[in-house]
């Protein structure tokens, strides 16, 4: 892919996060994302102008909780998904949403040093 002449992007993301005790915050987040190529001919020629950019996702959303535990573990978990999107200039290739689960079990010492295993 090569440089478009002219694009556009424009998007919005609100996230919220919840301390319900002095060890667990649960989080969320929404984004929005709106892209379009305004003037790009590729390099075979096709006008993509009007179309998506490649590999954005109009729309991602999370939501995950995470406690702390004495000495500086920790354990983190969230769900993930992001809508589906264009795998080139002309939209042609579409691919579906696809979502995630993550886990993250670990210690972080007061000085900042962080060390943990992390499952997708």
């Amino acid at each position: 892919m090569e440089n478009a002449a002219s694009s556009k992007l424009s998007g919005a993301e609100l996230e919220v996060r919840y301390l319900p005790f002095s060890n667990t915050e649960i989080w969320a987040n929404y984004g929005y994302l709106k892209t379009e190529f305004r003037n790009y001919v590729d390099s075979e020629g096709t006008d993509c102008s009007g179309k998506e950019f490649p590999y954005s996702a109009r729309q991602t959303a999370a939501v995950g909780l995470t406690q702390h535990f004495a000495d500086g573990i920790y354990y983190s978990e969230s769900a993930r998904v992001r809508g589906g999107y264009c795998t080139d200039e002309t939209n042609e290739v579409k691919l579906s949403g696809i979502g995630t689960v993550n886990m993250k079990l670990g210690y972080l010492h007061s000085s900042g040093f962080d060390v943990f295993v992390y499952a997708e």
